[in-house]
């Protein structure tokens, strides 16, 4: 009997040779960094975070998302 494959499998196995360019990792990256800083401002806002604190998470977040300088 043949082996029954979930569809997470088999999307898997039909994309396997397809890679991000650097454009789209940086895109990706981007979209990330701009998510975080939303929710960053949103805490401070609310009063959830000190500025302090602010600042640590947005240091953080630059340091996990780095993100290409733009030659646009």
């Amino acid at each position: 009997m043949g082996e029954l494959k979930s569809t997470l499998d088999l999307v898997m196995e039909k994309t396997k040779h397809l890679t991000f360019t650097e454009k789209e990792k940086n895109a990706q990256r981007l979209d990330k960094f701009a998510s975080g800083i939303t929710g960053i401002v949103a805490k401070f806002c609310n009063s959830s975070i000190s500025e302090t604190e602010a600042e640590r998470k947005f240091y953080d977040l630059r340091t996990e998302f780095p993100l290409a300088a733009s030659n646009a």
